[in-house]
């Protein structure tokens, strides 16, 4: 299970780091920084949920 969500942790990665990084260090309007920065928490704490279901998941079997 692991195996198969691998890509899409490492695609959700580099997304939800840019999001935070332009998002804390860019001079834009202050609700795209808020919703970058948003938007990348969500990206990261997404990965860690996925990779705590199967972690789960493999020590139940």
């Amino acid at each position: 299970m692991l195996l198969q969500n691998l890509r899409v942790l490492i695609a959700m990665l580099p997304i939800g780091c840019s999001c935070t990084l332009i998002g804390l260090t860019t001079n834009s309007p202050e609700i795209v920084g808020w919703f970058l920065l948003i938007t990348g928490t969500n990206y990261l704490g997404y990965m860690g949920l996925i990779l705590h279901l199967v972690i789960i998941k493999l020590n139940n079997n």
